[in-house]
């Protein structure tokens, strides 16, 4: 039980820090994969695949600085799924599906796993395991460049799209640590303790009143549009609950009561508004590209003022291509 007591952290849930690892890790590996390895410490162990097919693994900053450099192509990403938990010793263990954007277009699809150990004095978290494999090659498959529409993308939002070059400000200075204090600063999944209890005390029926949230779509009063704190959520199955959307989306910080909104409009395409405590929850929403309830992976934006009167969103962001993706 000593152990437990230098290891502060499960204060977050370990979804919440898969959350902000994950968005982190991988922009980091699409934009700046040069300061990578500062998630890392010397004791961490990396292993990857080699040429002759056999796991490989090796240690210390240097060497893995320039395993991840040599081992990873990565133009563009997509998270399918990420799924976490604690270790008895304070840890978080990540398993990350995906698949890769290649600078010569190709996908491949990929299987990581990670485990966040607890870092000494501070409360933080740095790389100590980290296990990469690619699916079978013949899986891997070229894509026409055009056919990559930005909504699948896990590109930053509309203001720095335009650009892959690596804003400074969000490199990581010296190890996990640092995002931990920018997630803080910004008021994303990383918040201080009090304000996640008052969440996690909050009574689901309280926040989602089910005969309100059922009947989300009748409801001709619009969830307050105060900027920067609502996203629209678009591609949803005809039997969406709020109660679901609430789930999905309650990691990346508090949802303001009555706060999730399930419509459909005359084509009878389901969508929502999810409006959030916050902008920094709303914006970390926005910028996840792996949120899925089933099958279906949901198209997030910001939400515009009178969305729902002018419909500004287009029919791909509402449906999702009528694929179900």
């Amino acid at each position: 039980m000593a152990e437990a007591k230098a290891c502060p952290l499960p204060s977050f849930t370990p979804q919440e820090v898969a959350a902000a690892f994950v968005k982190q890790y991988y922009f980091l590996l699409r934009d700046s994969p040069g300061d990578l390895y500062k998630f890392y410490q010397d004791s961490s162990v990396v292993s990857r695949v080699g040429s002759d097919g056999a796991m490989t693994s090796f240690t210390t900053m240097d060497e893995i600085k320039k395993q991840v450099l040599s081992s990873l192509d990565c133009k563009e990403y997509d998270i399918f799924s990420c799924d976490s938990q604690f270790t008895a010793n304070g840890g978080v263990f990540i398993v990350v599906v995906g698949c890769f954007t290649t600078k010569n277009d190709e996908m491949s699809k990929f299987n990581q796993s990670f485990l966040l150990a607890p870092m000494e004095g501070v409360n933080g978290y740095f790389v100590s395991n980290d296990i990469l494999r690619f699916f079978d090659e013949q899986e891997t498959k070229t894509i026409p460049t055009e056919d990559v529409p930005a909504a699948f993308s896990a590109s930053t939002p509309d203001d720095t799209a335009s650009t892959n070059d690596a804003p400074e400000e969000v490199v990581p200075k010296k190890s996990f640590l640092s995002v931990v204090n920018a997630l803080n600063e910004n008021n994303a999944p990383f918040k201080a303790p009090p304000v996640k209890k008052s969440v996690g005390k909050a009574p689901q029926e309280s926040n989602l009143d089910r005969k309100n949230g059922l009947e989300g779509k009748k409801n001709t009063t619009n969830v307050e549009n105060v900027k920067g704190t609502s996203i629209f959520v678009g591609n949803l199955a005809m039997d969406s609950k709020p109660e679901e959307l609430y789930e999905a989306f309650k990691s990346f910080g508090p949802i303001k009561r009555n706060g999730v909104q399930v419509r459909t409009d005359k084509q009878n395409r389901w969508f929502a508004f999810i409006q959030f405590e916050s902008s920094g929850s709303a914006q970390s929403a926005i910028q996840a590209s792996f949120i899925r309830i089933g099958n279906r992976k949901l198209n997030i934006e910001e939400k515009k003022r009178n969305d729902y009167e002018n419909r500004k969103f287009s029919q791909e962001s509402i449906n999702g291509n009528a694929n179900g993706r």
